[in-house]
């Protein structure tokens, strides 16, 4: 396990520091996460007695990650209460090739518990943690996300919507996570939304321009109302995220099933406004001006559903079941809920509306997303400190 830095002496010249360690602070690795605004301490205060600090450890009780999570639910089962926390799956990740890890969850008050079970799913990166308590946990408030085109009509934070959390590009939001040594306290990294793009394995992860450290994997992404509307992982260049409309299908289908399921579609695409070029974008709407949402299909898995419905790079999804497809989340969503199932689906194909017929299969282990951390490294540092 990576151990944080030691208090450094005064120097002058250049040294060398590990950075990506599990002991880096994020509310002191940027300008942003120590100047906030009052706004963004409100927010965050919203959420932090819901967000912990988790650890996974070996069977000998050596530390393996260090993470934060976020309190979803509370329930009164014999006289004590059950607690579920959502964290990385990451935290467990190599519970597949053998090795069997256990965890401990830090409160904001300074309460440790040992997790009494947990539930963890390799493809999402997501795992779900129960730990029983005397007194109850506080869980956060859920929203789901919608992906909007339209630039927001007003700067800063926008409000709670009815039923999901519309979010365009620029909109700002906070990464929250609570550190993972005593006195185990809380960190906020604002930032803002952007459409573009995610570079990682997964094209559901979203992206913010929050920064984070390694400590925050699997901490709460939230609203101006200290919603949670995502969990974060871990990237230098950004923190990207799974929004929480793909977390709570997951849940639900694990509560109601008792296992995590995965769709097979077969393609990998992006949002259709973000993924595809202006030029194309222009081709398309002199001769289909109705058309501003789908997903364009950037590969297709070979031998898959879509693949053997005759779906190729460059189509755009349109319609499913007849419902616009508004975005890759959305679609996932979808998804899940009809495995087994025939979906009709309506796209664009060389300039052309088909109607295709696709039977969403269950995914393979072969085929789950692939996740990592960056390694801890090496850095020059320069100057008095």
């Amino acid at each position: 396990m990576e151990q944080s830095n030691s208090k450094r002496k005064k120097i002058k010249g250049s040294w060398c520091q590990y950075v990506n360690t599990f002991g880096e602070k994020f509310d002191s690795m940027h300008k942003q996460n120590t100047d906030l605004s009052s706004d963004i301490k409100i927010s965050t205060v919203k959420v932090s007695k819901s967000v912990v600090s988790v650890a996974s450890l070996s069977a000998d009780k050596k530390f393996h990650f260090f993470g934060s999570g976020t309190v979803i639910k509370c329930d009164q089962v014999n006289m004590k209460y059950v607690s579920t926390i959502l964290t990385s799956g990451s935290m467990f990740g190599d519970s597949r090739n053998g090795v069997e890890y256990v965890a401990q969850i830090y409160l904001h008050d300074g309460r440790t518990f040992d997790v009494r079970a947990y539930h963890y799913d390799i493809h999402y990166n997501i795992a779900l943690l129960k730990v029983e308590s005397i007194r109850p946990l506080l869980p956060a408030i859920l929203k789901g996300v919608k992906v909007i085109n339209k630039a927001p009509a007003r700067g800063g934070f926008l409000r709670r919507h009815s039923d999901t959390f519309h979010l365009s590009h620029g909109d700002e939001v906070i990464s929250v996570g609570r550190f993972c040594q005593e006195p185990y306290r809380v960190m906020s990294a604002p930032g803002t939304f952007s459409n573009k793009c995610c570079d990682l394995d997964c094209p559901l992860m979203l992206k913010t321009t929050c920064n984070i450290s390694k400590c925050g994997t699997g901490g709460p992404l939230i609203n101006g109302d200290g919603e949670v509307i995502g969990i974060n992982f871990f990237l230098e260049e950004y923190t990207p995220f799974m929004p929480i409309n793909i977390v709570s299908k997951c849940i639900e289908h694990f509560e109601k099933h008792g296992k995590f399921v995965r769709p097979n579609f077969g393609i990998k695409g992006a949002n259709f406004s973000t993924g595809t070029s202006l030029q194309m974008m222009d081709k398309i709407n002199r001769a289909f001006p109705d058309i501003s949402t789908g997903i364009l299909v950037k590969e297709v898995v070979p031998l898959s559903p879509a693949y053997y419905a005759g779906i190729r790079a460059g189509d755009v999804l349109l319609r499913c079941g007849g419902d616009i497809i508004q975005s890759v989340v959305e679609f996932e969503v979808i998804m899940l809920d009809k495995i087994g199932e025939a979906l009709e689906i309506e796209l664009l194909k060389e300039f052309k509306l088909v109607e295709k017929t696709v039977v969403v299969e269950e995914l393979s282990p072969d085929q789950f997303y692939s996740w990592c951390l960056p390694k801890r490294r090496w850095v020059v540092m320069t100057g008095d400190v």
